[in-house]
């Protein structure tokens, strides 16, 4: 370096091998016949939300073909790079300390949820993933995983004595995450029960553009949940069982009460997120000895079936019989298909 700012001629360079990191003989290897682990999530793909179905294709793009190698951890950030308007990404929905805001690569985190379940279901090992600071209505709890470059990442290990391929594409309202191998052998079960919850604050803030006598929900609060999730993986007549805990904090109810002049023509627009609401118990089982209820023949990577217990929290009303909110009773905006609320 201090050669080239001198201008020299003429100077001398070291020169070092640096071995790859995939040789032609490992990606040789390379088996995909069967899938491993799916899972799938539904996303909006009307043009209200077209800049974050962009980002969704943009970054599962960067996914799709990625192989991973015996013992080798994948790291989401680093496969999928920056999210940056100068990387080609657009401004779309985004949590940010529990707010749904616009910010640069909103969806990204739906591609690394779906990722997530797919690892999951696969038994692949979860290196490292934190949930969102509130539930997502596109995926289930306890299956989500937030991303955000560099500092929050998704990483994946393939504990498999072959290498593993990732395969991700985003069509027709549906993100699909596969991991592809050879045949799969395994079912693996997804346990996730709520231990308990966290009452959301209310805060009021004054709004001089709504008329006095007036208010309007700004925000839906959503409870803090304890989760404890479980992950069991059977191979023939053996079982493994792992436990994971899970907490999403509360997320504020936000109500603007009017502080401005009367208004005969003003009409209150409310939060159109509907209360969420979220099985106390759910279990899901995939694998190749399962049957999903509506197949017709037979399923690449075998079924998937579900099981849920509603209990407190799986059913519309349940935060005010809970006491921690009275009820908004003004018809809501239609929903928003990529967070409508419900589990």
């Amino acid at each position: 370096d201090t050669a080239l700012r001198r201008g020299d001629a003429e100077f001398e360079g070291v020169v070092g091998a640096v071995p790859a990191k995939r040789t032609a003989a490992a990606l040789g290897k390379v088996e995909v016949t069967d899938v491993l682990g799916y899972f799938e999530t539904k996303y909006a793909s009307d043009n209200a939300h077209i800049d974050r179905t962009y980002n969704l294709r943009m970054a599962s793009s960067k996914l799709d073909g990625h192989v991973i190698l015996p013992g080798e951890t994948f790291d989401f950030n680093e496969v999928v790079g920056p999210r940056s308007e100068a990387y080609g990404y657009r401004v779309a929905t985004v949590i940010a300390q529990g707010e749904l805001v616009d910010g640069i690569g909103g969806g990204t985190c739906q591609v690394s949820g779906t990722l997530h379940g797919a690892a999951f279901f696969a038994g692949l090992d979860i290196v490292e993933r934190k949930p969102h600071t509130r539930p997502s209505g596109y995926i289930k709890m306890g299956m989500d995983a937030t991303v955000v470059y560099p500092t929050i990442t998704l990483k994946l290990k393939n504990p498999l004595p072959y290498p593993v391929v990732l395969h991700e594409v985003v069509d027709h309202g549906v993100v699909r995450a596969e991991i592809l191998g050879p045949k799969r052998t395994r079912d693996v079960t997804f346990v996730r029960r709520i231990d308990g919850i966290t009452p959301f604050r209310e805060k009021e803030i004054s709004d001089p553009k709504i008329p006095e006598g007036e208010k309007v929900l700004a925000q839906r609060g959503i409870p803090g949940f304890k989760v404890t999730r479980y992950r069991v993986v059977r191979d023939g007549a053996y079982a493994v069982r792992e436990r994971i805990p899970d907490y999403y904090p509360p997320t504020a109810q936000i109500v603007r009460v009017g502080t401005g002049p009367k208004d005969s023509s003003f009409r209150p627009v409310d939060d159109n997120h509907s209360e969420y609401v979220a099985d106390e118990l759910l279990t899901i089982s995939q694998g190749p000895s399962i049957r999903s209820p509506k197949a017709g023949g037979p399923e690449r990577g075998g079924g998937t079936v579900e099981a849920r217990v509603p209990g407190k929290y799986g059913s519309y009303g349940w935060t005010v019989r809970e006491g921690l909110t009275t009820e908004w009773t003004r018809e809501p905006k239609p929903a928003d298909a990529d967070n409508p609320g419900i589990d």
